[in-house]
């Protein structure tokens, strides 16, 4: 049921990135890829802590892996920021 699940919340994804890079112009993939493989990251990291799967492990893998997503929230910010300053 959650591969199934996963399967369709892949093919969405995938759909609304090409429909959203598709309206930025030529600078969709560029921003829009990096944007869109943080996201899948960030998703699967907060699922995974909320499914249990990193119940069991030590403190530090689970630092290691919120400092990571920290770093992909603030790359998104600065993302968002530079493509302002693109127009």
């Amino acid at each position: 049921m959650l591969a199934a699940i996963m399967a369709v919340l892949w093919f969405g994804s995938t759909l609304l990135y090409g429909l959203a890079a598709g309206q930025m112009g030529t600078w969709g993939p560029i921003l829009g890829w990096p944007l869109f493989m943080s996201l899948i990251v960030i998703t699967a990291t907060v699922l995974g802590m909320l499914t249990g799967e990193w119940k069991g492990c030590g403190p530090l893998p689970i630092r290691i892996q919120w400092t990571g997503v920290t770093v992909l929230v603030l790359a998104i910010f600065i993302l968002a920021d530079s493509s302002r300053h693109l127009q």
